[in-house]
């Protein structure tokens, strides 16, 4: 099993993906090609997921006291980007950038509020992997 950094390294670099996506759905916005922009929100949406998913398994299986929270937060946040979909999708001249930033905004404080606080404690709570004991080492000295 990894241990805390291990597993708090690989979750903040999903974050990081999704701030590069979310960065390339901005840009697209600007476009005003909403057929493009929502090709990029529905691949935003599926990364979004899955990083969730992954996120909540280690919630759970790490025992995070406050996971019950934090995956409500998450629903909240799926919620959002499919209340932006349909928001770009039915009304004809909507402001996107305006409701990514909103999206980004609850996104931000959602990882400043619960994902730093969680992976601190997982890092804290469960230590590294050992060596490996199978590799040979010379005893040590007795000192004479």
């Amino acid at each position: 099993m990894p241990g805390g950094a291990a597993v708090a390294a690989a979750l903040e670099a999903e974050h990081d993906v999704l701030h590069e996506m979310w960065r390339d759905l901005r840009d697209s916005a600007g476009s005003g090609d909403s057929v493009v922009v929502l090709t990029g929100i529905d691949k935003f949406t599926t990364f979004c997921g899955e990083h969730f998913e992954h996120e909540e398994e280690n919630l759970i299986k790490y025992r995070e006291l406050a996971r019950k929270k934090h995956i409500a937060g998450h629903q909240g946040l799926m919620d959002k980007l499919i209340a932006l979909r349909t928001d770009i999708r039915e009304n004809s001249n909507p402001n996107i950038a305006a409701l990514l930033a909103d999206w980004w905004v609850a996104f931000s404080n959602h990882i400043l509020d619960c994902d730093r606080p969680a992976l601190e404690r997982l890092v804290s709570a469960v230590p590294d992997e050992p060596p490996d004991k199978r590799i040979w080492q010379p005893p040590a000295r007795a000192e004479q």
